[in-house]
């Protein structure tokens, strides 16, 4: 394909054989919050591993459609569908009880651009065997396309038959299916939620019904279509209808989070294909979806899909500031059009916002917290809306997100996250609130007056400011199930925002399970008190204009709380900040001991309320003590909890969430409140940047094209940093993303 040298290209990630390992994970997502994900060796090693996870109710209701395709190339003589591996299999799997595979001996390449790519070289029977495997989602539906293409060498020695075997749970995608007598399952729906109750398993049995060169699954309410094709055409593919269980696939990565790690998977049959001994190539397509419309041929979807990331990159291009040295800077340019391509990912449709005619409207948008298991949460959208949709210039999207969740708006408070299968608002933060009146009045600043965007402002968005503001300055109550009844309020003596209890957690830092509460910080977390100030300073300056009485109002409060933050946090004994004022049992308010990050953000956010020396000791404790080259810690080394590794079961997960773990998200913050701190000189741009420039080294590592939400606090040469939880992370892309910009001039 020819290409404009000067447009900007999709990034394309590679592996060779031997890299192409169960440690490196891939995904794809569709726009709708359903995706593909897997490993790079073909291994399904999490229950969210699969072909195609639907979006049924976007971007929730989540459904694993299809986990896998059982896919090998044999002579024509071998029996139809037997054996599972063999010199001529593709996919990979592991059972219970059996040896796990971890490397392909035919497997030479693994490449991830618009889609995924798998390179074989197969001994099957006497010849040698060239297979290409492709994979790509249909945007904005939950739909996919696989093709294979086949190439025989010289050495043809008869007939060959390409299998496809689909295997099919149609079931939650955070749980897993067991396979009773005639094919009934019992699917679950997997951990809840701290806090939430458990849904109860469904018992149900699949149906499977041949069609035209393919078979239709149906599971209770859910239908996976499977239909292939030569060269994308319905044709001469034959499906043989012979159902079987596949029992006891092991998917290790959930055993090491001490989680059920077991499951079945229906098989309705085998698609074939022959290749006679006199053609030397083939190339046969299989599209999956959820609903029976035609599907595009692959290269159809991928055309389009890398159309519009080009699109997107030469948008952000434009809404750079212009700068001589980035443009000449082609490395820095290029890990920008990575970073633009890999926030892609996270930004998703939502429901209609509510009201009357809200069918007849358009979409909402949100955003994916992190890949494979969360939702869209209101924190991580609001934190990571500046980088993944203002400084990529995608502002109407950027609208839509915050017109989405000001609708959503309970007594001052936006959902913390949706819940994936209800769909319900939760809403346990105090902090998200304040994070949308920041990313409300950063929207603002990106539109000229006049805009569009300046009439969204005024119009919805200033008013749903307003009344998240009052809210908290009059006293709110956490609406809905979660932490229902939990206070916030400012503190009239010294206009700081107090909120929750022992018994809750509402700011970021926010792992509980089993009853234990691993980091309290109820009280007067420090970053509530940064955001806090700063949203009353920006909004004041956002409402000038048109109200400029309350804007005074404002600034005389941020004033207040200002002044409050700078002399009940500062701890002459730490030189920095301390995290959190928590009430005894008498009410006396006690300073926290801890170092952490949280303080960051009372110097990377554009109103500081501290003096120029306080914010120095800020950033040169965080910065000496807390990061890594993976990200910021959550905890010094060496106080009271610390852990340097995110391994173990859940609890022990959990234990360390925020406890000594670094998370790469806050790497942005860091690193823009080093070069502010600094006075914005080349020598603090130039240290800022260190910071970031591992990370976006991380493109190219775990999971292609994604950055992990946390890694472990500490590393060596022998045992390095690894990278935990979500294996892609919005924040963790648009926080680089962002600071990467401003600092990259």
């Amino acid at each position: 394909m020819n290409r404009d040298p000067h447009r900007p290209h999709v990034p394309r990630y590679a592996r060779d054989g031997a890299g192409a390992s169960l440690g490196v994970e891939w995904l794809l997502t569709n726009g709708l919050g359903g995706f593909a994900a897997g490993t790079a060796l073909g291994v399904n090693t999490r229950r969210y591993h699969g072909l195609l996870v639907a979006a049924t109710r976007p971007p929730v209701g989540r459904v694993m459609a299809l986990n896998a395709i059982a896919d090998r190339v044999v002579p024509a003589s071998v029996a139809l569908g037997t054996g599972v591996d063999g010199p001529g299999a593709m996919s990979l799997f592991h059972f219970e009880g059996a040896e796990r595979v971890r490397a392909h001996s035919g497997l030479e390449r693994f490449e991830r651009e618009v889609g995924c790519a798998w390179f074989y070289r197969l001994t099957v029977g006497r010849e040698r065997v060239r297979v290409v495997k492709r994979l790509a989602l249909v945007r904005e539906r939950n739909a996919a396309v696989l093709r294979y293409e086949i190439e025989r060498g010289g050495d043809a020695h008869g007939d060959l038959r390409l299998e496809l075997r689909p295997l099919v749970s149609l079931r939650d995608f955070h749980g897993l299916v067991r396979l009773g007598d005639g094919f009934t399952a019992t699917a679950d729906h997997g951990e809840p939620l701290p806090g939430h109750e458990g849904t109860p398993a469904e018992i149900r049995g699949f149906n499977a019904e041949a069609i035209e060169s393919g078979v239709v699954v149906r599971a209770g309410e859910h239908a996976v279509w499977v239909r292939a094709g030569e060269g994308g055409r319905v044709s001469r593919v034959a499906f043989d209808p012979s159902p079987i269980a596949w029992r006891g696939l092991h998917y290790e990565r959930e055993a090491a989070r001490g989680l059920d790690a077991t499951e079945d998977l229906f098989s309705p049959g085998v698609l074939a294909c022959a290749l006679p001994a006199g053609v030397r190539t083939l190339a046969v397509e299989v599209t999956l979806a959820t609903d029976g419309d035609h599907v595009p041929t692959y290269h159809k979807v991928e055309d389009a899909e890398r159309a519009r990331l080009e699109a997107l990159m030469a948008t952000a291009a434009r809404a750079r500031p212009p700068s001589g040295a980035q443009r000449a800077d082609r490395q820095r340019t290029a890990s920008l059009d990575r970073l633009v391509c890999a926030s892609d990912a996270y930004v998703v449709r939502r429901r209609s916002i509510g009201g009357a005619g809200a069918d007849d409207r358009e979409p909402g948008t949100s955003v994916i917290a992190g890949y494979p298991w969360f939702s869209d949460w209101g924190r991580d959208t609001m934190i990571a809306l500046p980088g993944l949709l203002l400084a990529t210039g995608r502002l109407g999207e950027a609208g839509r997100v915050l017109e989405t969740f000001a609708a959503f708006r309970r007594d001052g408070i936006i959902p913390n996250h949706f819940d994936d299968q209800t769909d319900e608002p939760m809403y346990n933060t105090v902090d998200a609130p304040l994070w949308f009146v920041v990313a409300c009045c950063a929207y603002r600043e990106s539109h000229g007056a006049g805009e569009a965007g300046d009439s969204l402002f005024e119009r919805t968005l200033a008013p749903a400011c307003l009344d998240v503001l009052r809210a908290y300055e009059r006293g709110t109550t956490i609406p809905g199930r979660h932490s229902a009844g939990a206070r916030i309020a400012m503190d009239p003596e010294d206009a700081l925002i107090a909120a929750g209890d022992e018994r809750t957690q509402l700011t970021w830092m926010d792992a509980q399970r089993d009853g234990v509460t691993f980091t309290p910080r109820h009280g007067k977390p420090v970053e509530i008190q940064a955001l806090w100030h700063q949203a009353l300073r920006a909004l004041a300056g956002a409402i000038e204009a048109t109200d400029p009485g309350e804007a005074s109002r404002l600034r005389t409060l941020a004033a207040r709380a200002g002044e409050s933050l700078r002399a009940k946090f500062w701890s002459d004994r730490l030189g920095c900040l301390a995290d959190a004022l928590t009430p005894d049992d008498r009410g006396v308010w006690r300073t926290s001991g801890d170092v952490r990050p949280n303080q960051v953000f009372a110097v990377s956010l554009e109103h500081s309320a501290l003096t120029p020396e306080q914010q120095l000791g800020v950033v040169r404790t965080v910065r000496e003590r807390l990061w890594t080259p993976r990200g910021v810690r959550t905890l010094a080394p060496g106080s009271p909890g610390y852990r340097p590794r995110f391994r173990g079961p859940l609890f022990e997960l959990d234990g360390a969430y925020h406890n000594g773990t670094a998370w790469p998200w806050l790497a942005g913050p860091l690193a823009e409140a080093w070069w502010r701190a600094h006075g914005r000189d080349a020598s603090a741009r130039a240290e800022a940047r260190a910071m970031l420039e591992p990370l976006v080294e991380q493109l190219d590592a775990d999971c292609p094209g994604a950055i992990a939400e946390v890694f472990d606090a500490e590393g060596d040469a022998r045992e390095p940093q690894r990278a935990g939880g979500c294996f892609a992370q919005a924040w963790s892309v648009a926080e680089v993303l962002r600071v990467w910009g401003v600092v990259g001039g």
